[in-house]
């Protein structure tokens, strides 16, 4: 006559292991665990080509559509209006002036996180806002975002490659602004 012990609630080590992934295996078949043969993977591979790809909802006729991003003003989509861009510092740096009309519609282009530029239309490169150890990014953001207040952005122009005249586009997160003249 044998004694039957009961199964032992902590295997040591090894055992232990082996006996989950021999439980894992035994239970696959029932869908609870994500090994499979290669035959059920074949026939998964299957099932979803064979699945037709989904079809869009018509839209309704009386829908208005939204105008493309192109043919608004930034007053209009961004709640911002460009006063300008001066040189400044000697001609090191540009001094871009705007104002906030609407400062929900701001809000995500005036983000501390974006990072605006410019860029020279003539030559195509990059103009960015400085950060100085000191006083940090020289641009106000939107926590200072003040309805009808004008605000400003410094940006550096090494060699002073941008003259008075210039033409260059401002990007601001999703925000573009072209041929903005430099006075």
């Amino acid at each position: 006559m044998s004694i039957r012990r009961p199964f032992p609630t902590a295997l040591p080590g090894l055992p232990r292991l082996a006996a989950i992934a021999g439980l894992a295996v035994a239970l696959a078949p029932l869908g609870g665990c994500s090994t499979a043969t290669p035959q059920s993977e074949q026939q998964a591979e299957k099932a979803v080509t064979a699945v037709p790809p989904p079809v869009a909802a018509p839209t309704p006729a009386s829908a208005p559509l939204a105008p493309p991003a192109a043919t608004t003003s930034p007053e209009e989509r961004w709640g911002i209006q460009v006063d300008g861009i001066k040189l400044s510092a000697a001609g090191y740096m540009l001094d871009f002036r705007y104002r906030v009309l609407d400062a929900e519609k701001a809000l995500p282009v005036l983000n501390r996180k974006v990072k605006p530029f410019l860029v020279v239309d003539a030559s195509g490169s990059k103009l960015m806002v400085p950060n100085t150890p000191k006083l940090g990014l020289l641009r106000q953001v939107a926590s200072g975002a003040n309805p009808d207040r004008t605000h400003f952005m410094l940006f550096a122009n090494p060699g002073k490659s941008v003259q008075s005249g210039s033409k260059v586009t401002l990007v601001m997160g999703d925000m573009k602004v072209e041929d903005i003249a430099v006075e």
